[in-house]
C-alpha cells in the first residue's frame, strides 16, 4: 500500500470516528443529564421526608399537631414511590405508619409515654436513613473503614 492510499484510509476512518462521536455525544449527554436530575429529585424527596420527620419529633406529644405533620409526610412518599427504590419508599411508608400510631396513642393516652412505639419509630427511621444513603450512594461517605 502506498502512502497516499494509507493517508486516505486513515483520514476516512478518522472522519468516520468523528462523525460517530458527534452522533453519540448528544445521546450520552442526555442520558447523564437525566440521571443527574433523577438523583437530584431523589435527594430532594429524601430531604423533605426527613424534614417532615424532624417536625414530627419537635411536636412532642401534641396529638393534633402530630396528625397534621403525618399528613405532611405524604408528598415526599409519593415522590419516593415514583423516583426512588421501592424498598426505600416502603421503609418511609412504614415510618409514616408508626408516626400515625404514635399520634393515635397520644390522642388516647395523653399522660403516658409510648415507649415501644418510640423505639419502633427510631428503628424505622434508622432503616430508612440507611436505605436512603445506599440508594443515593452516600453510604460510602459515612462507612469508609
Amino acid at each position: 500500500m502506498d502512502a497516499p492510499t494509507a493517508a486516505l484510509i486513515g483520514a476516512t476512518l478518522g472522519f468516520g470516528g468523528a462523525l460517530f462521536a458527534a452522533w453519540l455525544n448528544p445521546f450520552s449527554t442526555a442520558r447523564h443529564a437525566k440521571a443527574a436530575k433523577n438523583l437530584e429529585l431523589r435527594r430532594e424527596a429524601y430531604a423533605s421526608g426527613l424534614l417532615a420527620v424532624g417536625k414530627l419529633v419537635e411536636a412532642g406529644g401534641n396529638a393534633e399537631m402530630m396528625y397534621r405533620l403525618v399528613g405532611e409526610m405524604a408528598p415526599p412518599f409519593v415522590t419516593m414511590r415514583l423516583l426512588c427504590s421501592p424498598d426505600v419508599a416502603n421503609l418511609y411508608f412504614e415510618l409514616t405508619q408508626t408516626a400515625g400510631k404514635i399520634a393515635r396513642y397520644y390522642e388516647d393516652h395523653a399522660e403516658k409515654n409510648p415507649d415501644e412505639l418510640l423505639k419502633q419509630f427510631r428503628t424505622d427511621l434508622d432503616l430508612f436513613v440507611e436505605a436512603a444513603r445506599g440508594d443515593l450512594g452516600t453510604d460510602e461517605l459515612y462507612h469508609s473503614e
